[in-house]
Order: C-alpha cells, then structure tokens, then sequence
C-alpha cells in the first residue's frame, strides 16, 4: 500500500512539475512571438495594391501600423498607447498625431474634433494623410484632434464624447463620421447581439467571468497553456460570419435606429453644451459605384448588411429632420483606386472626404 501510494505521490509531482514547466515555457513563448512579431511584423498584403505606387514606402508604412498596441480606457473600452515611428505617431494621450497643417492655424481658430473608427484614425496612410489632417491642412479656422480609434463603433465615440465633455475638454465642433463599423458589428452575432455592444465584447466577456466559473486552478494553471496553443494553431478569436440584416428585418431596423439615435443623443449633447455638432454616413466598398475591381472583397454576406442598413438610416434621419446629418456615401464614386479593403482608403480618399466635410461645415 505504501508503494502505491508513494508511487502516486510520485506521479502526481511529476504531473504538477511538467506542467508548471509548460506554464513557464509557454509563457516564454508568447512573449518571443509577441517581441518578433513587434521587431518583425508579418507583411500586409494591401502594401502591394496599385494605390502605392512606392511599394517599399508601403511596407514601412504597413509595418508600423502594426506596431500599434491598445490600452484599456474607461467607456471607450480601448485606445492605442504612445508611440512614435517613421510613419505612426501616437501621442500621450492615445491620440493619432499630425503636423502639417497645424502650424499655420488663425489665433482664433475653432477647436474641432473628429470622431469614429480605424477609417478616421488612419489605417493605410501615414499620419499627415488622415483624413483630420488633410482637413486641417486645407483650412486655417480650426485646430484639428484626431479622436478616432480603430474598431470603435459610433456607440464609443459617444462614449468618448461624454468623456470629454466631463472633463470640460469638447471640441467647439464635432464631427462624427461612421457607419462600417456599426453595422458590421451588430449585424454579426458571432461578435456581438446587443446593440450597445462592441468587437471585443466575448474576450472581455470571457476574462471578467473565466475565473468566478472555473475557478483560479483553471484560470491561473490551467487555461493559458491551451489558450497558447489555441492560439499557435491558428484558431480564429471569434468567428467572423453570422450576419443576420439581410435575413432579419427587425435587427436591421434596430441596428440603423441605434446608429440614428446615437447622432441624435450626440446633437443633443454637443449643442447642449454650446457647440456645432456634424454626421456623415461614410462610405463602403458595397454601396454606389466605386472602383474596386482591385480588391478581393471577402466578407462572406458583407455586402447585404450595409445595403440592408444603410437605406433604413437615410430613412430615419429623413423622417427625423435631421438636418445636421450628411450621407457621403458616393464620394468614393470615381475612375480612380482609393479603397484597399472594404472601408479604408488612401490619402485621395481621404482628401475627398475632408473636402465635403469641410465644404458641408464651413460651405464651398
């Protein structure tokens, strides 16, 4: 008996040992794939379109896109930490950066803030071809910040908005440009089905409750090692491909009130406090008639939920007045390559954005 049980008690500090072990190493691994993934990021396939004509300036730009690393936030849930590259330069605040265009600004220039997701930050175009900065540079009335965010739905940028205001810092006027990612989320239940929800809803999710339901022994010993290798064999996040607008009309309608009531609860705000407050519905690669015979668009049903959505938002805001809402959707309509996937774009795209807006705020 005493065998046995020693033979046991053997075993099972084997067992215990290998696997602290494996904790070890596979923490260790993560953090070498993380550090060569940071020093060596693997190459974007958008640096090849015809959109860059300088095909090794786009690699360096792509690869410093993929530097960005996000922090928590509170409400607006994350934001990029600072950071500083040839291409990529984030400030102190979490904020994408420019220059040109700030240094020629009038005394008495109106602070103006632009709001939404990657598509306003600045995916695919270095930090003087965002859109914000292209704005600021064909005008000297208004000192630009660049408040958009990567992913981030119009329900954050309210978030953000309401952040602001709190601590006294909202633009003299507010531009909220959007709709891609607000669609694209709640129209997707493999991401999200409620409709204030977010991209990273199920990974927060399983975080605040993997530890209350399994415990710390499955949390804390258990769960990174074959999160880890979940991980290295390539398992999706969550999967990307349960549309349901274009098959439920319920859900579309809510989905477009949501993004309408947002711009209302946002009007009400900004004006509230004394300010101009602006909508424009953006552009995507699925609506209207713009050159994408360049581009692989592989969305699986993409397509049908913007053009089951977007009609329902010109609706409502027709319905509702509201004037201080812009559908832009057609601005991509032209003989010449600026999307790169379906919502981003290169610096023509983004000039021509900046110039309706400018032209709608301030008139042609």
């Amino acid at each position: 008996m005493r065998k046995f049980l020693r033979l046991i008690a053997i075993n099972t500090v084997l067992v215990v040992g290998v696997w602290l072990v494996l904790l070890v190493l596979t923490a260790l691994a993560g953090d070498v794939i993380n550090r060569v993934k940071m020093i060596r990021p693997s190459a974007d396939d958008r640096a090849n379109l015809p959109n860059y004509p300088d095909k090794d300036r786009a690699r360096r730009l792509f690869a410093d896109l993929k530097q960005t690393v996000e922090d928590y936030v509170p409400y607006v849930v994350w934001r990029r930490l600072p950071m500083q590259t040839e291409f990529v330069n984030i400030g102190e605040d979490g904020l994408r950066l420019h220059t040109v265009g700030r240094e020629n600004n009038d005394a008495d220039a109106a602070t103006i803030g632009f709001f939404g997701g990657s598509t306003m930050w600045g995916t695919g175009v270095d930090d003087d071809s965002t859109i914000a900065a292209i704005f600021d540079q064909l005008t000297t009335d208004f000192d630009v910040t660049n408040y958009g965010e990567g992913g981030h739905t119009t329900r954050q940028t309210l978030a953000l908005l309401v952040n602001l205001i709190n601590t006294d810092r909202m633009p003299e006027v507010v531009v909220f440009y959007g709709g891609f990612n607000h669609v694209w989320t709640h129209c997707n239940y493999a991401v999200t089905r409620n409709l204030n929800g977010h991209m990273v809803e199920a990974k927060l999710r399983r975080a605040l409750t993997e530890r209350p339901r399994g415990g710390y022994l499955w949390a804390d010993v258990v769960s990174p090692p074959l999160e880890f290798f979940r991980r290295v064999i390539g398992e999706k996040k969550f999967v990307r491909n349960h549309h349901v607008c274009h098959s439920d009309a319920e859900r579309a309608r809510a989905v477009a009130d949501v993004l309408v009531r947002s711009w209302e609860i946002a009007n009400m705000l900004v004006t509230g406090h004394g300010g101009r407050f602006f909508a424009f519905l953006q552009p995507v690669a699925y609506i209207g008639e713009p050159r994408v015979d360049h581009l692989a668009l592989g969305r699986e049903l993409a397509a049908d939920q913007f053009r089951a959505v977007y009609p329902l938002v010109l609706e409502k805001v027709a319905e509702r007045g509201m004037d201080y809402v812009y559908d832009i959707t057609d601005a991509f309509d032209v003989d010449e390559y600026v999307y790169i996937d379906d919502a981003h774009v290169t610096r023509p795209g983004n000039g021509i954005i900046a110039r309706r807006i400018l032209d709608d705020i301030v008139g042609p």
